[in-house]
Order: structure tokens, then C-alpha cells, then sequence
């Protein structure tokens, strides 16, 4: 199940890829066995997260369950607006809890004014974007798992509003998708969080999908 959250950003360190982000993703060190007990399970975890625009109407077309049965899911969300690759993720976590974070500091305008003489002077902060990975979870039968996968993201997109003469506003959502329960190794699970009220100039609104799967590490 997914839950999507609106709210200003704040978030995380680490890679990107397509949103332009650099760094590399740094897992967090899994907690040690127990003494005497067996070591803990680590698996391979590939995601994905998508960005798609799309008239609003059409949030409705957003299937969780239809969508992880797509064979390619990037060509069918283009099939309902533009859609780019916000993050990837392709590693090995424990199932004891391991955290991935990816993302960089992006500077954005503040405010905007005009000096004597014409100048514009434009005030610059910087602000965390990027996703966050929290996963756990224990074997639970062959090829399956129970896992809890949270998902936190910091994107900054397009506001209508301005701070200046031809200078428009950062707008900053905060969204959080979740996935608690059984799964199957090799199975796509997919992730969907939509926001009816982020709305560009041509009447799109933002939706966010992520693609999972969880697998055997290569021997």
C-alpha cells in the first residue's frame, strides 16, 4: 500500500542518476547476529522510481497492481504523460534493516529584486532532495519474504508562482510510499503516490511511481 504525503522538503544524501544528482549510495552497516545465531539474510533490491505527469482525471488510471504486471513500465506511463527516471537502485541490503539514501543539495531562489540601474540580485538557499530506502524484513517459505519497505522523497518541481520578475518559485513536495507484507523473490511490486493539487501550467498533475523487486544475491 502507498501513502503519499505534500509537504516542504528536507531530506537525504548519497547517488542519483537521471534527476542529474551525483554521489553514490551508501547502505547503512546492518547490526550484527546475535552470538550463536545464524548470520542475517541479505537479499538484492532493484528500484526504480519514476516521475509522470498527467492530466488530473486520469490519477485514476493508476493501478498499483495493473501497473506491476506491465512488462515495461516506463513505456506504459509515457502511454499517460511524460515520464522520467527520478532514482535507481540495484544492491545488496540485510534483511536486519539496511538504509540507502540518495540525493543532493539543490539551490533554489529565494527572493529577487532589482538594484539601481537595472540589476537583478537574486537570493539563493539550498535545500536537501533526493529518496530514502528503510528496509527489513525475514525469509518467510521458499522464494518468499515479509518485508517493510518505507520509501521517503524530497523532489522539488514546478510552482505557478513567482518571486521575481521572470523568476519563478521552487515547490518542494514530501512524500513517503510503504510496502508491509509478503512478497515473492523475482516478484514486481509497485509503489504509487499521486497529488492531484501539483498541478504545472499545462494542468498536469505529479504522480510518483516506484517499482521493486526483491532477489537472490548472485553466488
Amino acid at each position: 500500500m502507498a501513502r503519499g504525503i505534500v509537504a516542504a522538503g528536507w531530506l537525504a544524501i548519497g547517488l542519483a542518476i537521471a534527476a542529474g544528482c551525483g554521489g553514490e549510495a551508501r547502505p547503512k552497516e546492518a547490526a550484527s547476529p546475535a552470538a550463536g545465531g545464524e548470520a542475517t539474510a541479505s537479499v538484492r533490491l532493484e528500484a526504480v522510481i519514476y516521475e509522470t505527469r498527467l492530466p488530473a482525471e486520469r490519477l485514476a488510471a493508476l493501478d498499483a497492481d495493473r501497473l506491476a504486471q506491465a512488462g515495461d513500465l516506463q513505456k506504459t506511463l509515457d502511454g499517460l504523460g511524460p515520464t522520467r527516471v527520478l532514482y535507481r537502485v540495484d544492491q545488496a541490503v540485510s534483511l536486519a534493516g539496511d538504509r540507502i539514501h540518495i540525493g543532493k543539495r539543490e539551490p533554489i531562489v529565494t527572493g529577487s529584486r532589482v538594484m539601481d540601474g537595472g540589476r537583478v540580485v537574486n537570493t539563493v538557499q539550498y535545500r536537501e532532495v533526493g529518496a530514502m530506502f528503510e528496509v527489513k524484513g525475514r525469509p518467510a517459505g521458499a522464494d518468499r519474504l515479509e518485508v517493510d519497505l518505507n520509501i521517503e522523497m524530497a523532489v522539488q518541481g514546478e510552482s505557478p508562482a513567482k518571486v521575481g520578475e521572470g523568476v519563478p518559485a521552487a515547490a518542494f513536495r514530501r512524500l513517503v510510499m510503504s510496502r508491509k507484507g509478503p512478497v515473492g523473490l523475482g516478484n514486481a511490486a509497485v509503489l504509487v503516490s499521486a497529488d492531484a493539487t501539483s498541478q504545472n501550467a499545462e494542468g498536469r498533475a505529479v504522480a510518483n511511481v516506484c517499482r521493486v523487486v526483491f532477489g537472490r544475491l548472485a553466488p
